[in-house]
Order: C-alpha cells, then sequence, then structure tokens
C-alpha cells in the first residue's frame, strides 16, 4: 500500500502510518506526514480494520507497533472530561529556539494531557499570535 503525499508539503514527505485512539480506547489508522505533524489526507481516511489488520499481519507486524499520534481515551487534567490530548508545557514552534533547541527532546517529553476546549483556552492565553492554529474557542 502506497501512502499518499501530503496536502501540506507535497509528494516529497515522509508519510507513515500512524493511528489515534478514540475515546472509546479504539485504534484508528491513517496516513500521518511526520514533516509536517498532520494528517496527509483531508479529511481523514481511516483505514477499516478488516483491510490494516490483514496488511500489517502480512508484513509481521500488529496493530500496537503502529505509533500512537493521540491518545483521546485520555482525560482532561483540568476538568476531567474524556477525549482529552497530550499537550507540551512549551509550544512546537519553539523547537529551534536558541535557548531550548539543545533540550528540546526534554521539553517534549514534558506536558498535560487537555481536552479540546482546555487545550484551545491555554492556546487562546500563551499563544493568541500563533498562525494557523484553527482551533480556537472562538467563533
Amino acid at each position: 500500500m502506497k501512502p499518499p503525499e501530503c496536502r501540506a508539503c507535497g509528494p516529497r514527505t515522509d508519510v507513515k502510518l500512524r493511528r489515534i485512539i478514540n475515546s472509546a480506547g479504539i485504534s484508528m489508522f491513517a496516513w500521518y506526514c511526520l514533516r509536517c505533524k498532520s494528517w496527509a489526507e483531508t479529511p481523514v481516511k481511516y483505514f477499516k480494520h478488516a483491510v490494516i489488520i490483514p496488511l500489517l499481519e502480512k508484513q509481521g507486524a500488529k496493530a500496537e507497533d503502529i505509533p500512537i499520534v493521540a491518545n483521546y481515551s485520555l482525560q482532561c487534567a483540568i476538568c476531567g472530561h474524556a477525549g482529552a490530548e497530550y499537550h507540551h508545557w512549551l509550544p512546537q514552534t519553539f523547537k529551534d529556539h536558541p535557548e531550548v533547541a539543545l533540550q528540546w527532546a526534554t521539553w517534549e517529553t514534558q506536558g498535560i494531557n487537555l481536552c479540546k476546549y482546555h487545550h484551545d483556552l491555554w492556546h487562546d492565553l500563551v499563544t493568541p499570535w500563533m498562525p494557523g492554529r484553527g482551533n480556537s474557542r472562538k467563533p
């Protein structure tokens, strides 16, 4: 199965199979661009388990071998709502900042689980200037 080109980055990108775990705890598989850190296709086209599991087995892999992009079965650390996602303390836009670049691997592992509302609230308060967020709480 050949991965598609990334809708944002174009044909010469690193698109791999990745998964999310939905709020019910079920893995969902789709193509993900490692370069821009987003789903390669819009709208996201999730594979049916009946299709993807046999393909993985043919390659000697299991569903659990596919890296997880987001786990929505987590609970929000603020309100306890299910469907939270891991959120970095420091925005990823700072990973090349000279003061943190050398320690980015450590910064990247520090964070908290937030529901969409509290994730968006964090961005509205801390990074209102960040372009292309597309997930503001505001109408």
